[in-house]
């Protein structure tokens, strides 16, 4: 089975500061990895490098066999049909929790009531029923949290 996403050899500095040196990674179909280490070692870099937020000094990374990032060629990451869970859960402030979710939805130029059916299969899920309202920094932490768990499922 071919992976579904490729590192190799990626390395990322940020002036004299070497962020990323060599990483080589493969990720098949079905599989669920972590990226562990201490503060500063390069794990959001290397987030950033397969989401398109960031292009690699060397290396390339390969998604369903596609190059999308090399140091001459970075496909946006909007192009790339992946998602990434910011640490700071990247919630609309402005926005409630119903446009928060539709958002995502909604860029994907869903049908109005699918999007309506869907949120309310998420809300339920999420168990957030009551909140749709609600603007993010009137949620506890967890709840925002749940609010990304579902843009990381979903998009």
């Amino acid at each position: 089975m071919k992976p579904i996403l490729e590192v190799r050899g990626v390395q990322k500095s940020f002036g004299s500061y070497a962020a990323l040196r060599g990483i080589n990674l493969s990720v098949r179909s079905g599989e669920i990895i972590s990226v562990l280490g201490p503060s500063g070692c390069g794990k959001s870099t290397l987030l950033q490098v397969i989401a398109g937020l960031t292009r690699p000094d060397v290396g390339e990374v390969l998604l369903r066999g596609e190059q999308v990032a090399s140091p001459s060629r970075l496909v946006p990451s909007e192009k790339r049909n992946l998602n990434m869970v910011f640490q700071d859960y990247a919630l609309w402030p402005h926005m409630s929790v119903y446009a928060n979710i539709a958002y995502g939805l909604q860029r994907k130029k869903m049908k109005a009531d699918l999007i309506q059916a869907k949120i309310a299969e998420l809300v339920k899920l999420l168990r957030l029923e009551g909140l749709e309202q609600r603007l993010p920094p009137q949620l506890s932490g967890g709840q925002q949290q749940q609010r990304c768990a579902e843009i990381w499922s979903n998009g």
